[in-house]
């Protein structure tokens, strides 16, 4: 059934794509329902200049209409549920140039980026913000995260033309394992995986898989061709800066328990945040997303948080002094 979804929204995507004016160094954003307090406030700071086109799925009537009467950028609605490695793939199936991605939850403060991104010398193949390296390949590449990354059409066809089609979707080496860690994710074949492991003996060891886009990042590498940090900033190191923002768990952060230290560390201030976001746009987000705000304000006391607008200020720029975020924040979030 996954199969028949994707192909049904691939065909739809294509016409669409077809019927764009400009189709020069898109930027590809994706969300589903329930998220467009985060695409207003990310899309208000990518210039108009920039080529950014939406693509969502189960949008309500009322959610288009603040996309047309608000963002005021060309999209596609899925009318299905489609995750967001399928959306890769389609996009990637389908463009016909150099693409890019930016997730809904990622806000670039520099507008110089969107220019910078769109530019390759001659063996980058993916140009990105955030990278992050993964013990579990056993491997010392860094990857690019989907965050912002920009990739070159042309490594992609010469991907395709040594190893085929390529999925973007994550990719499972057993599929017969009690656990997966993915929502939606491909079970590579013995001579598939074979080919793979005689390129990067140690996966052999690696029982979870491969995350969304790695499999091409893999090939990409072995045909000999990087990923250009545009910044030096990394999931593990670095995360926040003066010029970029990534919150991260939009889909599932109104709902998130923080009942150990790790998760505090990782979501109370996305929590926050993403709350004072949803505040803020309230008044013009239709009425299905103030039963998002009731349920995400019990939830937020559950976990002894604030919901109330000026504490919620107080402990975001706090938090985004500690960070060297203060000046940014107050200057484009926080109004």
């Amino acid at each position: 059934m996954n199969y028949i979804i994707e192909e049904t929204n691939r065909a739809s995507f294509s016409a669409f794509y077809e019927s764009l004016d400009c189709k020069k160094n898109i930027i590809f954003m994706y969300f589903s329902t329930g998220l467009l307090h985060y695409a207003i406030e990310s899309c208000a700071l990518v210039p108009k200049s920039v080529n950014l086109v939406l693509i969502t799925s189960c949008l309500s009537k009322e959610e288009e209409e603040v996309i047309d009467k608000i963002i005021k950028r060309p999209y596609i609605n899925f009318k299905n549920y489609c995750h967001d490695g399928d959306v890769w793939n389609i996009i990637a199936l389908e463009s016909m140039g150099d693409f890019g991605w930016l997730d809904v939850d990622c806000f670039i403060f520099n507008q110089d980026i969107f220019e910078e991104i769109t530019h390759f010398k001659e063996k980058d193949g993916i140009n990105t913000l955030w990278v992050k390296s993964y013990d579990c390949y056993c491997l010392e590449d860094l990857f690019s995260n989907t965050y912002l990354q920009f990739f070159r059409f042309e490594t992609l066809q010469k991907v395709r033309e040594r190893f085929g089609e390529v999925t973007m979707l994550p990719v499972v080496f057993d599929g017969t394992l009690d656990e997966i860690p993915y929502e939606r994710y491909y079970v590579m074949p013995k001579e598939e995986r074979e080919r793979l492991f005689e390129l990067y003996p140690a996966l052999r060891n690696d029982e979870k898989g491969l995350d969304t886009t790695h499999y091409y990042q893999l090939l990409m590498f072995a045909e000999g061709y990087a990923i250009k940090r545009v910044r030096e900033l990394s999931q593990m190191k670095q995360y926040y800066s003066e010029e970029a923002l990534h919150l991260g768990g939009c889909h599932m952060i109104h709902g998130i328990t923080l009942d150990h230290s790790l998760k505090r560390i990782y979501y109370r201030f996305n929590m926050r945040y993403s709350y004072y976001l949803l505040q803020k746009h309230l008044n013009v987000l239709p009425e299905q997303y103030r039963e998002l705000q009731r349920a995400f304000a019990g939830n937020m006391i559950k976990n002894k948080l604030s919901c109330e607008c000026e504490d919620l200020e107080v402990r975001i720029l706090e938090y985004a002094q500690r960070n060297g975020l203060e000046d940014v924040v107050q200057k484009y979030l926080i109004k």
